[in-house]
């Protein structure tokens, strides 16, 4: 699960708005504390994680590494302006998918092509928004 904010990234990009090393350290703590707390848990604190990998969030249901940059790729915001755009086609999707969900859930899906003899992979992106409905769709069938 990532959540895209709008600091720098880089020392270089501090540069350019003026950021000191410090507010960007705090604004990466202030994202991770964000994502948390939208996803019902808590951000760890350095030194807190002492397993493989690297997780800056955890909740009952989930782990997060959060990733903070000004601007996500331009082929990517165009996948999700797509998909989100293709909401709007009810009848559309009616017709190609008569089952469909009256709110169906807009998913980029990255492939990847790493070359001859490696497996590819598969990535699903959504907006926290999407995500967290889905979430709370299936807390509630839990509950029922």
């Amino acid at each position: 699960m990532c959540l895209v904010v709008g600091v720098p990234n880089t020392q270089e990009q501090a540069k350019e708005f003026n950021m000191s090393k410090a507010s960007i350290v705090a604004a990466s703590k202030q994202a991770e504390r964000d994502v948390a707390a939208a996803l019902g848990g808590r951000r760890l604190h350095a030194g807190e994680w002492q397993g493989e990998g690297d997780v800056d969030a955890v909740g009952p249901d989930f782990i997060a590494q959060v990733k903070q940059r000004k601007d996500v790729a331009g082929w990517l915001q165009e996948g999700v302006k797509q998909v989100e755009e293709a909401l709007q086609s009810k009848d559309e999707l009616k017709r190609l998918q008569p089952d469909i969900d009256d709110y169906p859930n807009p998913l980029v899906v990255i492939v990847t092509k790493p070359g001859s003899g490696r497996p590819s992979r598969k990535f699903v992106l959504m907006s926290m928004e999407t995500y967290q409905g889905i979430h709370d769709k299936c807390n509630h069938r839990y509950r029922d």
